[in-house]
């Protein structure tokens, strides 16, 4: 049985679970006991009972399921198991496929997009399918070191765009730290109530502020 049908019966048991269960432990319950009503004139020799009404039956197919089968997380489910299944069948025999080479990567890459797959993952079947449609090993490992080249690079970018340390208010409160601990060393007064210790956190607290617009969420005074 292919993989989508398969998700579409184990989506189908699971919408109807709760019928099957439900006429099941109707079969089972205990029915009721009913006694015959005596005659009149045999009051003193009860009569046969009568026997139990059989449950009432339960028609499945005038159930609703709690989730339709075109709800959206339902589509969104066969969809991926759709396309898992897709990838699956395009590496294991690329030939046999109705899936074109160029159909499987943009396959890839929207994944990709989507952050449904992480960028390794994505990387390792892009060489994969770079191995499938290199003419020889040595177009394969030209074509493959590019990749991973070009993965490297993005990687490096994405660090440095995300590095706290080269923002501009990073460089404007260390500038302002070392001031501020030069001054605050060569003091010999601070303010009443004040000692150096405390009289530095506050300053720097503020060069912080003033870099950063809020004080650190730990209370700490450098980031």
């Amino acid at each position: 049985m292919p993989r989508h049908k398969r998700a579409q019966f184990a989506i189908a048991a699971l919408l109807v679970g709760t019928v099957a269960t439900a006429v099941l432990m109707h079969r089972h319950a205990r029915p009721p006991e009913v006694t015959a009503p005596m005659p009149a004139d045999t009051a003193s020799t009860p009569g046969p009972a009568t026997p139990p009404a059989p449950p009432a039956a339960i028609d499945a197919h005038t159930v609703q399921p709690t989730i339709p089968p075109d709800a959206p997380q339902v589509r969104a489910y066969l969809a991926t198991e759709s396309e898992r299944q897709r990838l699956e069948e395009y590496f294991s025999d690329p030939q046999a496929q109705e899936d074109s080479a160029d159909a499987i990567w943009a396959l890839i890459g929207k994944l990709e997009q989507e952050q449904r797959v992480v960028s390794m993952e994505a990387l390792s079947m892009k060489l994969e399918w770079l191995r499938l449609n290199s003419a020889d090993e040595a177009e394969f490992h030209s074509r493959a070191e590019a990749l991973v080249a070009s993965y490297r690079q993005q990687a490096k970018a994405y660090s440095h765009a995300h590095d706290p340390t080269s923002t501009a208010a990073y460089a404007q409160y260390h500038a302002a730290e070392q001031r501020i601990v030069a001054e605050v060393n060569a003091m010999q007064s601070f303010p009443p109530g004040e000692t150096r210790q405390s009289y530095l956190r506050k300053r720097l607290l503020q060069a912080r502020i003033a870099a950063y617009g809020q004080p650190a969420s730990d209370g700490s005074s450098v980031p």
